[in-house]
């Protein structure tokens, strides 16, 4: 009774100010017809295809009966044809009985058969314009997922809908142009017998303002999308609860986390280790995050193998068996706190997992590209991470100034971590896998490609690709790859022409990005981030295994024991050390035993040519005049190659194995 008449009180204060016609076009214009469809003119458009002032009688009548039970009577769906037209007569039979239309008019309506024209309406994003209707969805989810803007999804939606908001964002609409067209250019929006998908994002470091988001679909949330795989409402770029992607496996960009953690926990980018093929792990981890370290050995793309290398190497590379070896000093669970700290997480909201295979991100974490767009700008800017915003203000009709999210900034590695970083990340864009991608117009671009997925059948492990640079004003990833299994299988990006596209689309869009909001020079990292204290590597030969493990590790190194070599040794001492004895190696480096399975060694391998003073180039062509290339000798050169070699390991005279490794060092 109190709610009734309450209900009577407010319906008198509206009559006071409005007529019945103002009171029922307001009505009209609010009223629910059925599924989302809201107002007369939406109704009229949706159900008949044409705007509210050109309905017949009949059509009224139709659309009028709907609002008693808009599920019952909406006329989209044939099964509900024989009661809307019930409804529709009742209707006109009222407007008779209250002498509204006349007989004539009554018997003519009544007469017409109800013919539904469908139109289904371009409503909010799909009618954005500049190419930018995924971002469009991406600022609408920000507003609706934010308790500033309402305590409940539904005040938040409400709010959105009527209160009119003006919205300032963050995007760059040149820049999305370039993006637009590198994409269409080179991602298609659909492939037979899969599901393709290809995206890029863009922030810019120190705000976290969204400046690119595109991808190679076109952006539909009807049900014309259901069996057209070229259109999609799901943005690619973003989180689930911004997009409704899972995200994807981040593959060999997410080495650059344990890149991180190496360098944080002490050791430094030339401090060398093996990196043989072999089973690594067991892996170490301190907390209880889901995942399996159990041992692994993946092995290399294009199986190749190699000795002992250091951090830069691993890196510029994407060494599988290097971040496994280095990974094997570490904390995984450290590993993926920094990964979040940066900003990366995955697109579902669960926790990075630990997986050995993560380490190589090949494992069970699937990422959004914004977020590894938002982590490589941390690295660019001095290891400070900034959260991704897409809005910068807000206001409503009448001008009143609204609050928008801000961009929560925080120091996640410290600064030297971050610069040492970006000296071996700068490696990957001028001489590594991320080389074509650079645009050529700054040599201070940091990067990580990423080729991961295991394909089923005829795969090659290139189910999804990534290229991911930032320079210090400017951070891309672009990624292309498998949306969903077809029939469980996942194809391979290389074996249908995808596996280059990356960087075609990552090219144009870093060389417009990184000219506008330019490419500071990273400052050079100090101390043991970068090289620690040369220890000389004591003599071990003659020494048991044991023993020279024990010497060697007493010196401050650690130890792995390798393949057996013919020796003048005795049988199980060791044979030769690389690097050798005598020679210097930085603290915490890798030293290899190889034990002696007896016999002699003249035959088993090279003599070590004397190269030391002679230029890069004479160096080679020493080396493959002693035939040690021939015989599938690995070969790395530390420092500039402008310089004169200072030492070698082995040094000369010292025989070289087919499976060894000759390390080079450059004068300083």
């Amino acid at each position: 009774m109190g709610r009734k008449l309450q209900e009577m009180r407010l319906a008198i204060g509206v009559e006071q100010q409005f007529s019945k016609e103002e009171i029922l076009q307001g009505y009209l214009n609010i009223a629910l017809f059925g599924g989302q469809i809201y107002g007369i003119e939406a109704a009229a458009q949706y159900y008949f295809g044409k705007p509210a002032k050109d309905l017949t009688l009949s059509e009224s009548a139709t659309l009028v009966g709907t609002v008693q039970n808009p599920n019952a009577f909406r006329i989209d769906n044939p099964d509900n044809i024989d009661a809307s037209t019930n409804r529709r007569n009742y209707v006109l039979g009222r407007m008779l009985d209250e002498g509204a239309i006349t007989q004539a008019e009554y018997d003519e309506a009544k007469a017409e058969e109800i013919t539904p024209n469908i139109t289904p309406s371009q409503q909010g994003c799909m009618n954005a314009q500049y190419n930018a209707q995924y971002f469009c969805d991406y600022v609408e989810k920000v507003v609706l997922n934010d308790p500033a803007f309402g305590a409940t999804y539904d005040e938040r939606r409400f709010a959105f809908q009527t209160k009119g908001y003006q919205i300032d964002t963050t995007i760059d609409l040149a820049l999305q142009q370039t993006a637009t067209d590198a994409i269409r250019a080179n991602f298609p929006a659909a492939m037979e017998g899969l599901k393709f998908g290809g995206s890029a994002v863009a922030v810019q470091p120190g705000t976290g303002h969204v400046l690119v988001m595109q991808q190679n679909t076109e952006y539909d949330g009807t049900d014309a999308a259901k069996d057209n795989p070229a259109l999609t409402s799901i943005n690619f770029n973003t989180d689930y609860d911004y997009g409704n992607s899972a995200g994807f496996p981040p593959g060999s960009t997410y080495k650059v986390f344990t890149l991180a953690n190496w360098l944080q926990s002490g050791h430094s980018l030339y401090e060398s280790f093996n990196a043989a093929d072999r089973k690594y792990g067991p892996f170490y981890q301190s907390c209880d995050r889901p995942g399996s370290n159990e041992a692994y050995g993946p092995g290399n793309d294009a199986g190749a193998n190699f000795g002992n290398i250091n951090a830069l190497q691993a890196t510029q590379d994407s060494i599988n068996t290097g971040f496994l070896a280095m990974a094997e000093k570490l904390d995984q669970c450290t590993t993926a706190d920094i990964a979040e700290a940066l900003g990366v997480h995955n697109a579902n909201g669960t926790p990075l997992e630990t997986n050995s295979s993560d380490i190589i991100g090949s494992g069970s974490n699937n990422v959004a590209p914004l977020s590894l767009a938002t982590a490589f700008a941390a690295i660019a800017n001095n290891g400070e991470s900034c959260s991704p915003i897409a809005i910068k203000s807000i206001s409503l009709r009448d001008g009143t100034e609204i609050d928008p999210p801000s961009s929560n900034c925080t120091q996640a590695i410290d600064e030297n971590v971050a610069h040492a970083m970006a000296v071996a990340m700068k490696t990957v864009m001028s001489a590594g896998s991320g080389s074509a991608s650079n645009p050529g117009i700054t040599s201070e671009i940091i990067g990580k490609t990423g080729t991961t997925g295991g394909t089923i059948g005829d795969g090659d492990g290139a189910a999804y690709t990534w290229m991911v640079a930032a320079s210090s004003g400017f951070s891309l990833a672009v990624w292309n790859g498998n949306v969903e299994r077809i029939d469980g299988r996942l194809a391979s990006m290389r074996k249908i022409g995808q596996g280059w596209t990356r960087h075609e689309v990552a090219r144009p869009i870093l060389a417009a990005g990184i000219t506008k909001y330019g490419a500071e020079t990273f400052p050079a990292p100090t101390g043991d981030a970068v090289q620690r204290e040369n220890v000389t590597v004591p003599n071990v030969v003659g020494m048991s295994v044991d023993a020279a493990t024990s010497a060697l590790e007493s010196a401050g190194f650690t130890v792995t024991v390798g393949d057996s070599v013919a020796s003048e040794e005795a049988s199980g001492t060791v044979a030769r050390t690389n690097p050798s004895a005598n020679t210097s190696a930085q603290e915490g480096s890798s030293v290899t035993i190889s034990p002696s399975s007896g016999g002699s060694d003249s035959t088993d391998g090279i003599a070590m040519p004397d190269i030391v003073g002679k230029s890069y180039d004479e160096a080679v062509d020493a080396l493959s005049a002693a035939g040690l290339g021939d015989q599938g000798t690995q070969f790395q050169w530390q420092g500039s190659k402008d310089k004169p070699v200072k030492s070698t390991s082995p040094a000369a005279g010292e025989i070289v194995g087919p499976d060894d490794t000759v390390t080079i060092q450059a004068e300083d």
